[in-house]
């Protein structure tokens, strides 16, 4: 199911082996589901927030006999995209695979799960009103990107301590992981402004499009610098651990790269953006340079720092 789902994801988790590889698969697969429902354009947002947090009930508690049936009926119009669909009406294969987890991987992923659902509810319902949904400023846009990727950054990170097992690395890893979320995060949102836009919501705030958005990212580029110090905390002998990380640091910084090359991803709010629905993306060349570039020199944080830097000189920072 995951390789149908996202394709780039797939790729690092490849990565990954035993239980902390089913873990992060059944984690994210979580994470789209509640992320699908909560970027539907066929439902309103009450019905929307509901869904979600039945969703997370039946990840706190078995659901009675016919609730998954009857939830996953209620979704048969949330996605007109095939894989979305077919991810939704597995959503009882996906509980079931998260309650075969261990404990010790569950009890770190539910509550980030659940300060998830919450926050996308609170914007869902804050938003509900208006043609379109206009973030306020920087900060109502970084507390956006916790709850959508810094919760992520939180379970994965609790995953990996499981493995390191290192209390003197503990402070860096959480001083920086929800800076690995934000900059993922926003990466997309740079990607996909005109493609969110033409939906309804505007996720990058007014006093960052001025500038044609070079203040969000230099913002985003340097939350890329936090990744790499998160990533470089990882010991080398748990290099499937880096690797993972690896790889989505050095294509969000190969798509931000293009995206300050091109320059027109952040239109100004006061000209049509719904002429022009296309995503910014890198090509196969360039993803194959990286896996390869990963799979070489994961072991090295300075060449890691400098192929970082080569990405990010072009990003005004």
């Amino acid at each position: 199911m995951l390789p149908r789902v996202s394709r780039t994801f797939a790729l690092n988790i490849a990565v990954l082996h035993g239980t902390l590889r089913k873990a992060v698969s059944i984690a994210y697969l979580i994470c789209r589901i509640i992320d699908t429902i909560e970027d539907s354009s066929f439902l309103a947002a009450g019905k929307k927030k509901d869904l979600i947090g039945r969703f997370i009930r039946f990840l706190e508690q078995p659901p009675a006999a016919g609730e998954i049936k009857q939830w996953v009926l209620e979704n048969q119009d949330t996605t007109k995209i095939l894989f979305e669909d077919t991810l939704l009406r597995g959503s009882a294969k996906v509980i079931a695979a998260y309650r075969s987890l261990p404990l010790s991987y569950t009890m770190y992923m539910l509550p980030s799960v659940k300060r998830m659902g919450r926050g996308m509810s609170f914007f869902l319902i804050k938003y509900q009103a208006g043609a379109e949904a206009h973030l306020h400023d920087i900060t109502e846009l970084t507390r956006y990107c916790y709850y959508v990727a810094g919760t992520v950054g939180e379970i994965i990170t609790q995953f990996f301590f499981i493995r390191i097992r290192d209390n003197r690395r503990c402070g860096a890893f959480f001083n920086t992981m929800h800076s690995f979320g934000y900059a993922l995060q926003l990466t997309n949102i740079l990607k996909d402004t005109r493609e969110d836009a033409s939906r309804g919501w505007v996720y990058i705030p007014a006093d960052c499009t001025s500038d044609g958005g070079d203040n969000l990212i230099k913002i985003t580029a340097v939350y890329l610098h936090h990744a790499l110090v998160y990533t470089c905390r990882i010991p080398r002998h748990h290099f499937r651990l880096r690797l993972f990380c690896i790889i989505p640091l050095l294509l969000a910084a190969a798509t931000l790269k293009k995206i300050s090359h091109t320059g027109k991803s952040i239109p100004d709010r006061n000209n049509s953006i719904n002429n022009d629905k296309d995503s910014i993306k890198i090509s196969r060349n360039t993803v194959k340079k990286i896996l390869l570039f990963s799979l070489f020199f994961w072991w090295s944080d300075f060449l890691l720092a400098r192929r970082l830097n080569h990405f990010l000189r072009y990003c005004t920072v």
